[in-house]
């Protein structure tokens, strides 16, 4: 493979080949023992989001092309201008036990009065990550010492890697604070095609240059990321650097479409499925999509799934380009997720169908981008289905490898594009979100208020189907009895002042994308002693979702909800002993371009009933429309907090 640089700046504009830099080697050390008078004079300002730090320096350099082992460096200085930004202070070291060698270390915190404190690497604390399995990698951690505001901290390190080099390096640039000056210089091995993305910001600029032998990357004066609740993945809007190695020089075009014909596979399903699907006994004369959604349904009974994952999770699936059909998953009874997805389209083909592999995103984490020649992009597969005989042939997506029900997504890879692989190359196509019909969670609350000076309990029973609760389901589906029984309690509202009596989930009623949980609990909180004239009582509880917390003020980016759904509650709450439901609140209804709110109350059995009816229909919000959207959200809160009003008897 011949050594190929290319350098891709937003929508696939290529930079030409043009003439070298000259060499842009840079050495990487520690910053001053001494803090700096323009360093001393950094004051937190808010309106720059320097508040609580900002970046002096942040360095990097990886050489991939350093004999049979990678050597990265890495160096930051940071100014701290609170205690908030204490987190700045510690550090994580990832490397592998026994393989990875830290060949250097310095970290140290320099004070005002100009006193420097050093954290040497025997004091370096090494302990096994919880982020990594079992691949043996451990973090060498360390907390800086003396860290106070006004400080500078200033560390680094150097790692001799047991490996030649990494496939694929995103480093997004816009942090939490913003960045005096940033370098990162990548020397990739010769015997790969390497090449870099970069992805502008806003109200910045970033330098890229290379000479024969790497590329360097540089900007200066980097805003910080504004955070906001609900905000779409900061890699899909932050201003980042990829460099990756990739197995192709045709250009974007030729790229996708080899990719995308190595994962089509072949038309004709192998001849074990072909005798399955005639083994299940289907209606050659019945519908196509029923017979679809009957061998659907045989597969998820038939094939036991390895490794269904959960959102956190599907970062590490594996996309592999083995064999692209599922048949050994057919012979052993069991496969993963992706091979339960490859025989779902090779049974399809058998049925008559039209079917193929869609290769999809994390839509939390990233979005696919069509000019960054990598499949690392990718972390999910669906299938797409059609009757092409049909009079509008429309694709229908389903993904058994998740075990949600015939034509659901997970919500995560649902709202984005993705790449459908065919056999005559990739075709880019839109996972659309279910619609909140699909989404639905239903509880039915009963509340006993009960004698005076007797303790107040509740128990309920949840239904939630589609998206709603799918880590949970997962978690329950995969959970030693132990584990599952403290999820149970978790979701059963288990925390201070509560204590959960009965937490259940009977699996024999909780099929595939769907869930039902029985809970019962006691509240710490008891009734008054003594005889009331009056006792008002707040709806609210652990049975129902607190509506998000978005808070006032200027909104920088869109409000992204994980799918559109509708929450339906049903709450009986029985009278205390000698008294009686007071005045039944006025019914509201609330109307928006983003979903339906209705509650109503009424006089049942000597108690109260509450109805409460939530749809959010839309899966996100411009920063436009954000003082709509937290009004509606406020008049949610507001109608909720409404409370139930009980009277002494005469």
């Amino acid at each position: 493979m011949p050594h190929l640089f290319g350098s891709v700046v937003l929508a696939g504009t290529l930079l030409g080949s043009g003439a070298f830099a000259a060499s842009i080697d840079i050495e990487i050390k520690p910053g001053p023992t001494t803090m700096s008078a323009a360093e001393r004079a950094l004051e937190p300002d808010p309106a720059a989001g320097t508040e609580h730090a900002e970046i002096l320096v942040m360095e990097f350099e990886r050489d991939e092309d350093y004999r049979l082992n990678a050597l990265y460096h890495v160096h930051y200085r940071i100014k701290i201008h609170s205690a908030e930004a204490r987190d700045w202070a510690d550090v994580e070291i990832p490397h592998r036990t026994n393989y990875d060698q830290l060949q250097r270390w310095w970290g140290r915190t320099i004070l005002l009065d100009g006193t420097v404190l050093e954290l040497t690497e025997d004091q370096l604390e090494r302990q096994r990550s919880a982020r990594v399995g079992s691949t043996g990698e451990t973090v060498a951690k360390a907390a800086l010492p003396g860290v106070v505001p006004g400080c500078v901290i200033d560390y680094g390190f150097t790692l001799k890697l047991d490996r030649a080099y990494m496939p694929y390096q995103e480093i997004r640039l816009q942090r939490e604070a913003p960045i005096h000056s940033f370098r990162y210089r990548w020397k990739p091995t010769r015997e790969l095609g390497a090449a870099y993305r970069v992805t502008p910001g806003v109200g910045f600029e970033l330098d890229a240059r290379r000479d024969k032998d790497s590329v360097l990357v540089t900007a200066k004066d980097v805003p910080a990321l504004v955070y906001e609740p609900m905000m779409p993945p900061p890699d899909s809007i932050s201003a980042s650097v990829v460099f990756y190695y990739y197995d192709g020089s045709g250009g974007l075009k030729d790229y996708w479409t080899l990719k995308a014909k190595r994962r089509a596979g072949s038309e004709r399903p192998p001849e074990v499925v072909r005798r399955a699907v005639t083994e299940i006994g289907l209606d050659p004369a019945s519908p196509l999509d029923d017979r679809l959604r009957s061998a659907y349904a045989w597969l998820l009974r038939r094939i036991k799934n390895t490794n269904r994952l959960t959102m956190a999770e599907v970062e590490s699936r594996a996309l592999d380009e083995d064999t692209p059909d599922g048949t050994n998953a057919l012979a052993r009874g069991e496969g993963s997720a992706g091979e339960i997805d490859r025989l779902f389209a090779d049974v399809a083909r058998a049925l008559g169908a039209e079917a193929h592999l869609v290769l999809a995103t994390n839509r939390t984490r990233r979005l696919w981008d069509q000019s960054l020649l990598s499949m690392n992009q990718f972390s999910e597969m669906v299938v797409a289905v059609r009757d092409r005989d049909a009079a509008k042939p429309e694709y229908t997506f389903v993904d058994p490898g998740s075990g949600l029900p015939y034509g659901e997504l997970p919500w995560w890879v649902t709202g984005a594009s993705a790449m459908m692989a065919t056999k005559d190359g990739a075709k880019e196509i839109f996972l659309p979100p279910g619609p909140a019909s699909q989404n639905v969670r239903e509880t039915r609350v009963a509340v006993r208020l009960g004698e005076l000076g007797e303790p107040i309990t509740a128990s309920w029973t949840v239904r939630a189907k589609g998206q709603i609760g799918t880590d949970d389901r997962t978690r329950l589906h995969r959970s030693a009895p132990d584990e599952r029984q403290r999820l149970l309690d978790t979701l059963c509202g288990a925390q201070s002042g509560i204590e959960v009596l009965r937490a259940e989930s009977p699996e024999s009623e909780t099929s595939q994308g769907e869930m039902r949980v029985d809970c019962e609990i006691e509240f710490e909180q008891r009734m008054p002693e003594d005889k009331l004239g009056r006792f008002r009582w707040d709806a609210r509880g652990v049975w129902i979702d607190s509506i998000p917390d978005l808070r006032p003020g200027k909104r920088h980016h869109p409000v992204v909800f994980d799918y559109p759904y509708v929450d339906l509650m049903t709450l009986d709450c029985t009278a205390p002993s000698g008294m009686h439901p007071g005045a039944v609140p006025e019914p509201i209804q609330l109307d928006s371009p983003f979903g339906r709110y209705q509650r109503r109350v009424s006089i049942v059995d000597g108690g109260f009933r509450v109805e409460r009816k939530l749809a959010i229909i839309v899966l996100a919000v411009p920063p436009s429309d954000y003082d709509a959207l937290r009004g509606f959200h406020d008049a949610i809160a507001r109608a909720d907090a409404e409370p139930l009003d009980f009277l002494g008897d005469e």
